[in-house]
């Protein structure tokens, strides 16, 4: 089965994230350009590719902030007034 692509980091809009195996037995997904951290679960320890796909999973299945459009809105009147 395919890894699902993942979802744009919700602090660095990076896309690039991978399953970091972390202490005591648990794994999450990791964004590797600001060192955001999905949720962490439990390793099944016996399947790496079950547990990438359930981290993605988890990284995916976040919610959209609140306050999305607020921020989007913040973040474009900046933009503009700096020139981007």
């Amino acid at each position: 089965m395919r890894l699902a692509k993942a979802k744009p980091c919700p602090f660095c809009k990076n896309t690039e994230t991978y399953m970091e195996r972390g202490d005591m037995g648990y794994s999450y997904e990791y964004c590797n350009k600001c060192g955001a951290r999905g949720p962490s679960l439990i390793q099944s320890w016996d399947d790496d590719q079950k547990d990438e796909r359930r981290c993605r999973s988890l990284w995916n299945a976040r919610s959209e902030p609140r306050y999305k459009a607020a921020i989007d809105a913040a973040e474009a009147s900046y933009r503009e007034d700096l020139g981007y």
